[in-house]
């Protein structure tokens, strides 16, 4: 069957929510659309929701466009190439899904929302999205963390700096400042070692650092050193570092700040010192932030591209719902049916793992599209069309 233009209206994923107009464009193109319709918070002030539509367009079509692609089970086996096309409707009944643009901090608040009163007559699942939520996840969350403004992304990076700071003794620094600990060292031979009495908390920091999730940077660390020997400092600082290295913290994390003072004229008749000592600095937040541009994470996943996945019925995969949404049924069973789902298309498309998980992927903090994010238009199109289909990429 050779495809012609078709079109399938309000086509309704089977994973709670998320609906859909699919328009079939041979020779290889199959466009979804969805008509969305936009409530403003009255605390956003001076928002064109045309512009704020058109930006958020780009972000989707930069993240999701041409990432799908879906080959026609009968001859000649036409492959469509998956685009998607947002449009604003000027009333709730038009809409495929309702979207409340609210005010606050990149990726505080935003995301999929039960029926509420006073949101969109209190009987419809809805979207919420900030007035930033179009910038990337190192632009969002840095802005945040230096204006001190919460939200979910900037939270993250707080929480795993905190989370190390908390192994060195004493208070908790403000937002922005570092935390010291000084380590002792002894001359072992011609090289130091840490003393015996610090590896315990400083195996303890190693080990909060590199429990980080592979999908953020690690809080990183600076480790100074002053001397007037030659050489020395940086001997120490080295000697910390491979100490760190050993026990899983990634050399992005580690600043070296060996220190050079006036040079000392060592008395030939007296032994060298035995011992040293060698600063820990974990730094701030917003260093973390920087790390990113090391390729230890991923820096340009954008929240509206992201809660975008929401509208074609896919779940979160870095919240377990049955754990944080356990009000809420048809939230708890949308993760199961997204793996039933997979499971249904010919072969199974390997299933994402959902449980908190934190990884590269665009429904969870990265910006990668899984085979697993096209399984709901893959059964819409063939309820729709009553013919075959199965998903070739990714």
């Amino acid at each position: 069957m050779v495809l012609a233009i078709n079109s399938y209206h309000d086509c309704q994923a089977t994973t709670g929510w998320g609906k859909f107009d699919l328009n079939v464009r041979p020779p290889n193109r199959l466009e979804v659309r969805i008509k969305v319709f936009f409530e403003v918070s009255p605390l956003v002030h001076g928002l064109n929701i045309g512009t704020y539509l058109r930006d958020w367009q780009a972000k989707v079509s930069a993240a999701w466009d041409n990432k799908i692609r879906l080959r026609s089970g009968d001859p000649p086996h036409e492959e469509l190439s998956v685009t998607f096309v947002l449009s604003r409707v000027q009333s709730l009944a038009a809409c495929h899904f309702p979207v409340f643009i609210k005010d606050g901090g990149y990726a505080a608040g935003a995301g999929l929302y039960f029926p509420t009163p006073g949101f969109f007559g209190g009987t419809q699942m809805f979207l919420k999205l900030g007035q930033f939520d179009h910038l990337s996840y190192l632009q969002g969350s840095s802005a945040n963390i230096q204006a001190g403004v919460g939200g979910s992304r900037a939270a993250m990076f707080v929480a795993e700096t905190d989370r190390v700071m908390g192994e060195l003794p004493g208070a908790q620094p403000l937002i922005g400042q570092s935390k010291f600990y000084d380590i002792a060292m002894d001359r072992v031979l011609n090289s130091w070692v840490v003393n015996a009495a610090d590896r315990g908390l400083l195996d303890n920091v190693c080990a909060a650092i590199a429990a980080t999730p592979a999908s953020m940077p690690q809080p990183p660390v600076r480790i100074s050193a002053t001397s007037g020997a030659v050489g020395k400092s940086q001997d120490i600082v080295d000697r910390v570092a491979a100490y760190m290295r050993a026990r899983g913290v990634v050399n992005p994390s580690i600043d070296l700040n060996p220190t050079k003072t006036h040079r000392k004229l060592r008395n030939p008749f007296r032994d060298p010192k035995a011992t040293a000592t060698a600063t820990l600095e974990v730094l701030p937040t917003a260093e973390m932030i920087k790390r990113l541009g090391v390729g230890m994470a991923v820096a340009d996943n954008v929240v509206s591209a992201h809660e975008f996945g929401h509208l074609l019925g896919l779940p979160d995969e870095y919240l377990d719902y049955s754990v944080h949404m356990n009000g809420n049924a048809i939230m708890v069973n949308s993760q199961p049916a997204w793996d039933i789902l997979c499971g249904m298309h010919a072969p199974p498309v390997p299933t994402r793992p959902w449980h908190d998980a934190y990884n590269d992927s665009i429904m969870s903090v990265g910006n990668r599209v899984y085979a697993a994010h096209a399984v709901t238009l893959w059964q819409c199109l063939e309820a729709a069309s009553g013919h075959p289909w199965s998903i070739v990429a990714p």
